[in-house]
């Protein structure tokens, strides 16, 4: 009687009012639905064979707090570490730990994947897709075509007088005030950054952003940071690439405070650059006088030799933020570890010095050719510090197309998403023995001390910081070409030291797992890597 009576009125409400007795049955469809899609992601799905813990196989939810929370890459190692070499990271996607994987999946021209569905959204603010975005293979080839006219060789080579001239500033910039013997502490996260900032300004736009002189602009770091956060997390939500076309709007950044301003602001900031250089080349080739011939004049004059096509203003947009946000994040990060790992290991730090000081006899015989070629340790130490510090340091997604894909001997359908997360791959044993420890020794063959070709081999295939293949890093060279000019200067000009006192950069027993070790350089895993540290003190070399 006291149950049946609350039933009839809760019937009798409900009664009343349609629309009540509407979104009940709605509620109840979206369990029932829910309940069912769970136990067939769990049981039934093609995927449901492969381990990861449950909540992964249930929903994308967790791998889009990962995101946000900046520690995907050890949530990545980890699983790796319990589960094994493959594992289901959402109710879609699979991540793969081997060198086998690694080379099937981005290696060959003509493997049958396509970038996934989660970078339809990363350039969106741009209204185009950028060479980085592009998800169709057709359409990807048409575009790297135009974008290898700003790598070309002959680029590179007119390039580097360029990066030269920002390497001396920036490296006049760390000199030690009259009378004293050490420099103030710098901070080499951001240092590198400016760096990083001011070469890509020059290269791209024919302007440096004179962060290393100024205070101007130096802030761009903090955007490029903000958004980087942004466009990782929300490509993940469902249905994202709807949202594409507004997420960059009022509305957006009432919602996204912060992250989304500064997407909007390096946007802006591409747009005005590039209108700026064609601005300039016009008036230029009015008055006749030469037009200078940097990485945005190529991309300007790029036309595709099949289809005679020219890029649109909107895809112009797109490559303009792209070599802004890629080429000053990525080389700022793999400095911003050397300097870290260099002054947490003295003896690497001293071979890389002696190396440098002995084949160049002056600063003016630093630049690209034979002799710096030869110097193999410094090399070493760059492979080492890219091992340790990827720049792109989780799963890189790719979708597998009709017809499937074989990987590690497992026939993947069409529709799912696979890929290798670096930072995994480059701290397995299996590849990299005693992968904790700094050892630029590890890429170089040394038969007596127990390296053999066939190790180095090994390690260097299972070595990703800039992809693989066709879908790889198309600026890797020029990445490769500054950091190794800037740490030749730097180790030839300077001794220098962890600042006194100082730990920024390293991990802690007090942080989280996967951030206890002290000599570990710590990241923010956010598309890219936020960083901060380490603080170092210069002294001019004695010779």
């Amino acid at each position: 009687m006291e149950v049946t009576r609350p039933l009839k009125a809760a019937i009798a409400v409900l009664s009343a009012n349609p629309l009540h007795v509407l979104l009940v049955y709605l509620a109840v469809a979206i369990v029932i639905f829910s309940v069912l899609l769970s136990l067939y992601r769990v049981t039934l799905h093609p995927l449901a064979k492969y381990p990861g813990p449950l909540r992964y196989k249930l929903s994308n939810w967790p791998l889009i707090f990962q995101c946000i929370g900046g520690n995907r890459h050890i949530y990545h190692l980890q699983d790796h570490e319990k589960y094994g070499p493959i594992v289901r990271i959402g109710p879609n996607a699979l991540s793969y730990n081997t060198e086998t994987a690694l080379n099937t999946i981005y290696g060959p021209q003509k493997t049958n994947v396509r970038k996934s569905e989660w970078y339809r959204t990363v350039d969106g603010a741009s209204g185009a897709f950028s060479v980085f975005s592009e998800i169709d293979k057709q359409k990807h080839a048409v575009r790297r075509r135009f974008i290898a006219h700003a790598f070309s060789s002959n680029a590179l080579r007119a390039s580097e007088p360029f990066i030269s001239e920002n390497v001396i500033k920036f490296c006049d910039l760390l000199a030690p005030s009259a009378g004293s013997e050490w420099s103030e502490k710098r901070n080499m996260s951001a240092w590198t950054m400016y760096l990083g900032f001011d070469v890509m300004g020059d290269l791209a736009f024919g302007k440096p952003l004179n962060c290393l002189g100024s205070e101007e602009h130096r802030n761009f770091s903090r955007s490029l940071i903000n958004a980087n956060k942004y466009m990782y997390w929300f490509p993940f939500l469902p249905g994202a690439w709807l949202l594409a076309p507004i997420m960059n709007s009022k509305l957006m950044e009432y919602i996204g405070g912060d992250a989304v301003t500064d997407n909007i602001r390096l946007v802006n900031y591409g747009l005005e650059s590039l209108q700026s250089k064609i601005a300039a080349e016009k008036a230029a080739k009015a008055e006749g006088k030469e037009i200078r011939k940097d990485m945005m004049h190529h991309l300007l004059a790029a036309q595709d030799p099949k289809s005679g096509l020219k890029l649109s203003s909107s895809e112009l947009t797109a490559e303009s933020v792209l070599f802004i946000v890629a080429g000053s994040d990525t080389v700022a990060t793999a400095m911003a570890a050397s300097f870290f790992y260099l002054t947490h290991n003295p003896s690497a730090l001293e071979k890389a010095t002696a190396e440098v000081r002995r084949v160049f006899s002056s600063i003016e015989d630093i630049h690209s050719g034979p002799a710096l070629d030869s110097c193999a340790y410094l090399q070493a130490v760059m492979e080492e510090s890219l091992r340790r510090t990827p720049p792109k340091p989780s799963h890189v997604p790719r979708e597998v197309l009709p017809g499937g894909i074989i990987i590690d001997g497992h026939h993947i359908p069409a529709g799912y998403v696979v890929g290798v997360p670096a930072y995994s791959i480059h701290h397995s044993e299996d590849y990299y023995p005693d992968p904790w420890s700094f050892r630029p020794e590890r890429w170089i063959v040394d038969e007596k001390a127990g390296i053999s070709a066939e190790s180095v081999a090994l390690a260097t295939r299972a070595f990703c910081p800039f992809s693989l293949g066709i879908r790889g890093c198309i600026g890797k060279n020029l990445a490769y070409l500054e950091y190794k000019l800037t740490l030749a200067h730097v180790l030839w000009r300077y001794d220098f030291r962890q600042a006194p006192g100082e730990t920024l950069g390293e991990g802690s027993p007090d942080l989280e797992e996967g951030r206890k070790r002290v000599d570990e350089f710590q990241m923010v895993d956010w598309i890219g890597v936020a960083r901060d540290g380490p603080m170092v003190e210069f002294r001019l070399a004695k010779r």
